[in-house]
């Protein structure tokens, strides 16, 4: 018999590690919630999906490990708190997560901070990633007015978000109506008013806060952050879904996204969508200590639901976003 010579096995790959403070699925968090499975992870956290034993489903859980006295998770439940008090009073529903726990504790054995809510869909950012062309130009315009809607609550609350973006704009869970969005993510929110309701004064020694692409042209080291702020990164994200394109988008770093956006004329950023111009010019003109005029901007929307849509990349396929139901959306107004 001739012996036959095998090859020698391939070595399987090794699995990716998981960073020392990952939780596995299926392990138990501080007995009482079981994760089902990571959703993301960002600068501030990592967020899972877990099954929560006292209420009896699935939520949202946020959890840091990392710095657990100064944790932007406290400054987060501090602000969900505030604005459910706030649209609780206004009988405003479904405008921001319901915190169901929150905890920091630090000690020499651990140190973690975390925080549960509900749990949301998918984020205006999963839909633009999954298809070419996910909203029409009546379903971004419903976006705009619904967040402009959002952060007329958060800016009279008191607070400036600091961090508009697609992908903290979520939609509630199992259900697509761009009517509905959620404004997540308050950890980088600043407290305007101090306790006295006077304006508080800048940070000091403050660095930049939010996403360079999406951040106003305002945002500076030692910069106070004001309500313009945001909706100037409303409009940077509203031309990004209308035209799928920014002039600063391949840019990373905050001084060279700043630099491009005040030397850019609006002529210019909205060449793609000439009729942007107008919102744009309006958030870029406000003064630091003026309220927007939120209904005024709304108004300045509404036309461009009208508009043939051009979006650069065509769609190959179309997404199910449910737009059947509209809603007018009125701020409220300063007691």
């Amino acid at each position: 018999m001739t012996a036959t010579h095998r090859p020698p096995a391939r070595p399987r790959p090794r699995p990716r590690p998981r960073p020392a403070d990952a939780l596995a699925p299926g392990s138990l968090f501080q007995r009482n919630w079981r994760i089902a499975h990571r959703l993301g992870a960002g600068a501030f956290g990592t967020v899972y999906a877990a099954y929560d034993r006292t209420l009896k489903r699935l939520v949202a859980l946020k959890v840091d490990h990392s710095r657990a006295r100064n944790s932007s998770l406290l400054n987060e439940y501090i602000a969900y708190v505030h604005l459910a008090l706030v649209t609780q009073r206004a009988r405003q529903r479904h405008a921001f997560p319901t915190v169901h726990a929150f905890s920091a504790s630090a000690s020499a054995s651990a140190s973690v901070a975390f925080l549960a809510m509900d749990l949301m869909g998918p984020s205006v950012h999963a839909m633009m990633l999954s298809y070419a062309q996910p909203f029409t130009n009546a379903q971004i315009v419903q976006i705009g007015l619904r967040v402009i809607y959002l952060l007329s609550i958060v800016h009279h609350a008191g607070y400036v978000h600091r961090d508009v973006k697609p992908s903290n704009l979520l939609f509630p869970h199992g259900s697509a109506n761009v009517t509905q969005l959620y404004l997540i993510d308050f950890g980088l929110a600043y407290k305007l008013l101090d306790d006295g309701a006077n304006l508080k004064p800048p940070p000091r020694n403050s660095n930049y806060a939010g996403t360079p692409v999406y951040a106003s042209m305002h945002v500076r080291r030692g910069h106070s952050p004001r309500p313009r702020d945001d909706l100037e990164s409303l409009a940077y994200t509203l031309l990004h879904l209308f035209t799928n394109q920014l002039p600063w988008l391949s840019e990373h770093d905050w001084h060279r996204c700043r630099t491009i956006k005040r030397r850019m004329s609006v002529k210019r950023i909205c060449e793609h969508l000439p009729h942007f111009q107008p919102f744009l010019r309006t958030v870029r003109s406000l003064q630091p200590h003026q309220l927007p005029p939120y209904e005024l901007l709304m108004d300045l929307l509404k036309p461009l639901a009208h508009l043939p849509h051009h979006h650069p990349q065509q769609c190959s396929r179309r997404s199910k976003i449910n737009t059947s139901h509209t809603t007018h959306l009125s701020p409220p107004r300063r007691q």
